[in-house]
C-alpha cells in the first residue's frame, strides 16, 4: 500500500476477513469472527482476541499484532476499573496512539462509528474502492489466480466433457451412463471435482436453452440436443480465497447455422477486446468495439416484449478476493493499468435462438496481456 498517511490519521477496518476482502488483502489474516485493523503513521496493526493472537503471530501480515485483552485491561483502568465495551477499547486504542482521524470504509460498523465521533474522533467513509492498490496485482496474487483459474478451466472441461459423453435419447434430453443428464448432475459433478482441488463454490451457471438468455440464471432441468449450454464457472479457493471464473458455451449433436453464426460473432468480438487489451487501453473504448461487432453482424441489443435482447452487460470485470471487482470494462470502463486481472465475456442473448457467452481471464502486461486459459472455445461437442 502506498497511500501516505498523515500525522494523527489512520485507516481502520473492523470485520471478519472471511467475508471482507479489504480486511483480508490488508492483513494477511484469515478468520471467521471479526477482528481490527489499522494503519498510522506508525505502520500497520491488528487487535486480536486471545483466541487468535498465537495464529495471527504466524500468519498476519502486518507490523505489529496486539492483543485486545491487553488493551482491554487497559481503557479498564483508564475508567476507573469499570468494564469498557468493545467500541470503548477501540476508542481507547487508538487515542493511545495519537490518532483523531480514521478513514473508514462505507461498510464500516454504525454502532462502532457513532462511539468513536463520541469520543472527539473524526471518522471519515470512503466511497469504494477502499484500497486502490487491489487493483493492480502483485506476484503472489497473480500465482493465486493462476492457481483458481488452472482448477476452473479442468472444471469446466469435465462439465462440458460430460456433455460431450452424452447420447440423445426421447425429446432430445441427453442421457449419460443411462440416466439424464440434467444442469444439476453436472454442476453436482463439478462441484465435487473442485472441492478435491480446495475450492468452494455455491450455485453457479449450467445453462440450457433459453435460460441462457438471462445472463444470471443458474440453469435447471434437462440438457436437450440441439441447444445452447452456457457454462459459467466461478470457484474461489478455500484458502488463500481468490477466484477464478470462466464460461464456455456448447452444443450437443450438431448446432444449426444460426446458432454458429451467433457463436461466432460472440467469439470474434471475445478475442478482439483480449487482442486490445494492454496498459492505457481503455474498458469504454474495448466495450464499444464489442458492441460494434455484434451490430455489424446483425445481432443488435433491443427490447423485445420488455425483455432486453442481444448483448446487454458487460464486456469484462476486475477478478481477484471479489468474484466482481475493479476495473470494469464497459460503458464506465476506465484505463487498463499493467497488473490488473481482468474477465474479458461479451455475449449474446436471444430466446428462441439461445444464449452464447465466452469468458477468459487475462492480467494486462507491459506489451499487452497474458491469457490465463487455454481450453477450447468449440461450439459443436
Amino acid at each position: 500500500m502506498n497511500v501516505e498517511i498523515p500525522e494523527k490519521h489512520a485507516q481502520l477496518l473492523v470485520d471478519a476477513s472471511e467475508r471482507e476482502p479489504d480486511l483480508l488483502w490488508a492483513s494477511g489474516f484469515l478468520a471467521v469472527d471479526a477482528f481490527t485493523w489499522l494503519r498510522d503513521r506508525r505502520g500497520s496493526a491488528i487487535l486480536l482476541t486471545d483466541l487468535e493472537l498465537g495464529r495471527g503471530e504466524k500468519e498476519a501480515r502486518v507490523d505489529e499484532v496486539v492483543s485486545l485483552s491487553a488493551v482491554a485491561e487497559e481503557a479498564r483502568e483508564a475508567h476507573g476499573d469499570q468494564p469498557v465495551s468493545f467500541e470503548g477499547v477501540v476508542l481507547h486504542w487508538l487515542k493511545s496512539r495519537g490518532i483523531e482521524t480514521v478513514e473508514v470504509p462505507s461498510r464500516f460498523p454504525l454502532l462502532l462509528a457513532d462511539s468513536l465521533r463520541q469520543g472527539g474522533i473524526v471518522v471519515e467513509p470512503k466511497a469504494d474502492p477502499f484500497f486502490l492498490d487491489r487493483r493492480l496485482k502483485q506476484e503472489h496474487e497473480v500465482r493465486c489466480l493462476e492457481e483458481s483459474q488452472a482448477a476452473t478451466e479442468a472444471a469446466m472441461e469435465l462439465a462440458i466433457g460430460m456433455i460431450r459423453d452424452s447420447e440423445e435419447g426421447e425429446d432430445r434430453i441427453l442421457h449419460l451412463e443411462g440416466e439424464p443428464l440434467t444442469s444439476e448432475r453436472i454442476k453436482a459433478r463439478v462441484r465435487s471435482f473442485l472441492l478435491d482441488k480446495g475450492l468452494q463454490l455455491g450455485d453457479f451457471i449450467i445453462a440450457p436453452g433459453d435460460q441462457g438468455c438471462d445472463p444470471h440464471d443458474v440453469g435447471s432441468g434437462p440438457i436437450r440436443a440441439g441447444e445452447t449450454v452456457i457454462c459459467d464457472i466461478y470457484p474461489q479457493h478455500m484458502t488463500h480465497r481468490y477466484w477464478g471464473d470462466m464460461t464456455r458455451t456448447v452444443v450437443k449433436g450438431g448446432a444449426s447455422e444460426e446458432q454458429k453464426r451467433l457463436h461466432a460473432a460472440v467469439l470474434e468480438a471475445q478475442e478482439t477486446a483480449v487482442s486490445m487489451i494492454r496498459p492505457g487501453a481503455c474498458g469504454r473504448e474495448i466495450h464499444s468495439k464489442v458492441q460494434e461487432i455484434f451490430d455489424n453482424a446483425g445481432f443488435h441489443t433491443e427490447k423485445r416484449d420488455g425483455q432486453w435482447v442481444g448483448f446487454f452487460h458487460g464486456t469484462g470485470h476486475g477478478l481477484g478476493l471479489d468474484i466482481h471487482e475493479g476495473p470494469r470494462i464497459s460503458a464506465v470502463g476506465p484505463p487498463l493499468e499493467e497488473g490488473m486481472v481482468v474477465t474479458v465475456e461479451p455475449g449474446l442473448y436471444y430466446p428462441g435462438l439461445g444464449g452464447c457467452r465466452i469468458e477468459d481471464v487475462v492480467l494486462v502486461t507491459a506489451d499487452g496481456c497474458r491469457n490465463f486459459n487455454k481450453a477450447s472455445k468449440e461450439l459443436e461437442v
